[in-house]
């Protein structure tokens, strides 16, 4: 049995299946119903076993080492290599996962979500961050325009501090000043006063009139 007949036997099978869905009986008779599902789970077992059958010749053609060159192996050959190159979809893939089995595409899924998501984790703590960072440095800034403020202001008191010591150097200097003036005038006039009385005890007396004899 070829490839191909493997292939139209599944096709005919599932069309079936499809039938069986589509004329559900209608009623309230559970009978019917129950005949219906059992028609149906009957035709889900030949669907499986078509997919089973299906698989096996596949396998054998891709491992197949025979000399055989005839029409049918070439063209079993092509439909393999044509069905190895179909897209499964996801949803499907999804299904076949079961009995703690894992499909590689489904993991290989599952790794690409949860890097996305991580990704984004990082994302938003990055900007968090520079955030941070940024509060910090206004906040750095900040302190250090207040410090240069401190600071002009405190040379600004010590040279008005300067300014008025100096003045105070001047107003002593020149109270100093003034007294070594005022002490060089007293030391003058004294000088002056003591030299008026040297020269008046200096002045010969007036020679007193002869005494009588």
């Amino acid at each position: 049995m070829s490839l191909q007949e493997h292939l139209h036997t599944l096709l005919t099978r599932l069309s079936d299946t499809s039938e069986i869905l589509q004329k559900w009986p209608g009623g309230d008779d559970p009978s019917i119903h129950t005949r219906t599902t059992e028609k149906l789970i009957e035709s889900i077992k030949r669907i499986i076993d078509g997919i089973k059958s299906l698989e096996e010749k596949v396998n054998h053609v891709s491992t197949d080492t025979s000399t055989d060159q005839s029409s049918d192996s070439g063209e079993d050959e092509d439909i393999a290599n044509k069905l190895r190159q179909i897209a499964v979809p996801l949803d499907l893939l999804d299904m076949m996962d079961f009995a703690g089995g894992l499909n590689p595409d489904c993991f290989a899924r599952g790794l690409i979500k949860e890097a996305l998501r991580q990704m984004g984790n990082l994302q938003r703590r990055k900007a968090s961050m520079k955030m941070l960072a940024a509060t910090i440095q206004n906040g750095l800034d900040a302190r250090e325009r207040q410090l240069e403020i401190l600071k002009a202001l405190d040379e600004k008191l010590a040279s008005q501090g300067n300014g008025s010591v100096n003045r105070n150097n001047d107003n002593s200097e020149t109270l100093e000043s003034d007294l070594e003036k005022s002490k060089d005038n007293q030391d003058q006039s004294t000088c002056e006063t003591n030299k008026r009385k040297r020269d008046e005890s200096e002045q010969p007396s007036e020679e007193e009139p002869p005494s009588k004899r």
